[in-house]
């Protein structure tokens, strides 16, 4: 990347807007939420924060021969990919370069008011009538007569529309011409605002085609791109949006073919292309839509490469470093955030894990870390985070656990993953961990060679393949609860989803609420009835073959947040720590916090936390195991060994390669929190404030005794073939720190994954 360097003029203008950290972080001129309240110029912008992507210029002469194409079926584009990859921009990177014969209609549902979505079954045509009012009647003189005169021009030749436009539209239209009111000062532009308001959807859409049709030159392309589309309860292949694109495209294809209508034909197909940006959670990409449509597609994937991700990261952190060099009036959180994000654009384990939880998405990513900042106990991350042995004793474990609370307070985990734990409530078997880690497994997630390129696809896995794999072992409701609740999540602007879920509408209240009926029936009588498939197969085959294809048809994936929640979060120490219900504030601080402080009752804190911790996997440790014994083992007739070398064992202990034999979560578990815990005992014993030689040894031997504690709930519960291979391995390093005590030697736990 070349140097990047400002001049004190340019961080002048920054400091003009009375901007925040995260605004510099954030900062979009596309995005009315992050331009700035509209003083982010795009100049500016390319000048300061653009970082220019890998092929970008590859990319947007493929966009661009799309464009140009003249070939019929090419006439949809979609452009997926997580929030912040750079949709928007390269849309605009492509405008920008001002091709002179393309028209582009940009409708950005991001500036659409919320009460203005009036239909959420015709989304697309409340944001054209949005478009036509603040476009063509307000704004744009020139253009307010465009939509005049095709009104004039509709009403003139009016039998030419009878197939086209409805009797009632048409009829409307022509109360407006031979209304008086409409000559009296500005009432021409009144009523044609009101007239629009009243056409249903399919006129509206038709009647705007018109418009561009009439007043964009025949040598010009037009090109519709509807942005920002995953804001919209919208799913563009349901029935209703089917129905009226292929209605759309056949009068639309044969209105622009009358010569005696425009002066000159033109081919519809040819000169108009659709570009529908939205986020990948909702990305649909089967065959059978492009049959529904009746025209071709392509598909543009944007991904938060490794390498792009660093250099927005460093560019944007370069000038707020550069700000504060120059005395900007940052509030000291502010600060403390910034010095938050120096960490973690040079750690690893922070990549891996913190990035990636949240799709790689950046901007989004800075605003929680000063939302938590602000609100929350900031000065703790900073104690902790700020001292020089920062890496080396694992004391970002204080991070996550204030992550993992940020996110349990918005009430993001607790649904999916039992968060809260009471000791009446038995967990058993969490189902959600268990799908997370099929899709995983299904995917093929290696860090280095998929996440980080960006020219990986997901591999996806239908919902009939899960349902048939889980429902012997779980509820099925339970199954597709989680599903939706996994997607959900890239609503919300404190987090991203953890999942994904293609060919399917999200946005009802209750998605699947046919998929239940189906696979009540499916799996009553595959796995209930005395000839199960039989029985199915036989009962009205046409109707049930139709329904598995549903369930077939509909896919699921696992996104880069739910790979770091599987291979990094919910194993941590700090993620149960905020699972334990306890009255006591002192002990709701993560664990390196707690250092030597000390109880009313005497003892250290960290002991009341680590004896909690405890406490909750031993109960988790045997209830998953008398469930795997009942459920697995007696009913389903699966071995241990057979568990391991499926795909619902985690087998991804390497970035780099995928284990052909897996392991129980409880393994993982324990192993995890052991070197965390004797990284802890480490970090203590080695405190320049403990000089008395028995208290180290004191505290040594109680977090040993800790460690001990552990691997004695791995004996008793855990199914692991290699069980007994890990209690040696471990037992044999105890006793040599036991025997041979040396301050600097730790626990290498087999398996652990750093």
């Amino acid at each position: 990347m070349e140097k990047f360097e400002l001049k004190k003029e340019d961080y002048d203008i920054i400091a003009s807007k009375d901007v925040a950290l995260n605004d510099i972080y954030e900062a979009s001129p596309f995005d009315h939420q992050r331009n700035w309240d509209g003083e982010l110029e795009t100049s500016f912008f390319k000048k300061v924060f653009f970082v220019e992507p890998d092929h970008l210029k590859d990319r947007i002469d493929e966009f661009g021969s799309y464009i140009q194409s003249n070939r019929r079926k090419k006439k949809i584009i979609f452009f997926t990919g997580f929030s912040g990859t750079g949709k928007t921009t390269f849309i605009n990177s492509y405008i920008n370069k001002n091709p002179q014969n393309v028209e582009f209609i940009v409708i950005d549902f991001n500036e659409i008011p919320e009460d203005l979505i009036k239909d959420d079954s015709h989304p697309i045509s409340d944001g054209i009538r949005f478009y036509i009012t603040s476009h063509f009647i307000p704004n744009d003189e020139s253009k307010s007569d465009w939509l005049y005169e095709t009104i004039n021009f509709i009403y003139e030749k009016h039998t030419s529309f009878l197939q086209l436009i409805s009797e009632k539209s048409l009829n409307k239209i022509k109360e407006y011409i031979n209304n008086p009111q409409k000559n009296i000062n500005n009432n021409k532009y009144y009523l044609l605002n009101n007239l629009i308001n009243i056409f249903d959807p399919m006129d509206l859409f038709t009647i705007f085609l018109i418009i561009l049709f009439k007043n964009i030159p025949f040598e010009k392309k037009v090109v519709l791109v509807f942005e920002n589309l995953d804001i919209i309860k919208l799913d563009y292949i349901t029935k209703a949006f089917l129905d009226d694109f292929q209605k759309l495209h056949s009068n639309c294809s044969r209105l622009s073919q009358r010569i005696n209508l425009f002066g000159r034909k033109t081919l519809f197909s040819k000169r108009f292309k659709f570009v529908f940006v939205l986020r990948e959670a909702t990305f649909a990409k089967n065959p059978h839509i492009t049959d529904q449509l009746g025209v071709g597609w392509s598909q543009f994937v944007f991904t938060n490469a490794h390498s792009l991700t660093n250099q927005i990261l460093e560019r944007r952190k370069n000038i707020v470093n550069g700000m504060i060099s120059f005395d900007y009036n940052f509030s000291s959180e502010e600060k403390e955030v910034n010095k938050l994000v120096e960490y973690f654009t040079n750690d690893d384990y922070f990549d891996k894990s913190i990035i990636n939880l949240f799709n790689r998405d950046i901007k989004k990513l800075v605003r929680v870390f000063e939302e938590i900042f602000r609100i929350k106990k900031g000065h703790q991350i900073s104690y902790v985070i700020h001292e020089s042995d920062f890496r080396k004793y694992e004391k970002r474990g204080a991070l996550i656990y204030w992550l993992i609370k940020y996110l349990k307070e918005n009430e993001h985990l607790d649904d999916i993953f039992r968060l809260n734990y009471s000791r009446s409530h038995s967990v058993r078997c969490d189902h959600g961990r268990m799908i997370l880690t099929y899709l995983l497994n299904i995917n093929g997630f290696l860090f280095n060679k998929h996440i980080l390129n960006s020219n990986y696809k997901s591999k996806v896995c239908s919902l009939l393949d899960l349902i048939e794999t889980f429902c012997k072992f779980f509820n099925t409701n339970d199954l597709l609860s989680f599903i939706e609740k996994g997607y959900s999540f890239h609503q919300e602007t404190s987090w991203v989803n953890i999942l994904s879920v293609y060919n399917k509408n999200m946005n009802s209240k209750n998605p699947f609420k046919e998929e239940k009926q189906i696979i009540s029936k499916y799996t009553t009588c595959k796995y209930n009835s005395k000839e199960p498939k039989n029985e199915y197969d036989n009962d009205d085959f046409d109707k049930n073959k139709s329904n598995l294809d549903k369930l077939n048809n509909i896919e699921i994936s696992i996104t880069p947040s739910g790979y770091s929640l599987i291979k990094f979060i919910l194993i941590h120490f700090e993620y149960y720590s905020n699972r334990i219900r306890n009255d006591n504030e002192s002990l709701k601080h993560p664990l390196f916090y707690l250092g030597l402080k000390k109880a009313k009752d005497g003892k250290y804190l960290f002991e009341h936390k680590i004896d909690s911790v405890l406490e909750l996997i031993k109960k988790e440790a045997k209830d998953n195991f008398f469930f795997f014994s009942k459920i697995f083992r007696e009913k389903n007739r699966i071995t241990p060994e057979e568990f391991e070398e499926s795909n619902m064992a985690f087998k991804y202990f390497s970035e780099n390669r995928k284990s052909n034999k897996g392991c129980f979560h409880l393994t993982r578990i324990i192993s995890s929190q052991i070197a965390y815990i004797d990284k802890f005992r480490l970090y203590l014993i080695n405190k320049d404030s403990l000089i008395d030689m028995q208290q180290i040894t004191n505290i040594n031997n109680l977090l040993i005794k800790y460690i001990k504690n552990y691997l004695s709930i791995l004996e008793k519960y855990s199914l692991d073939s290699r069980k007994s291979i890990i209690l040696g391995e471990i037992a044999k390093q105890i006793q040599i720190i036991e025997n041979t005590f040396d301050k600097n030697s730790g626990i290498l736990v087999p398996n652990h994954e750093e």
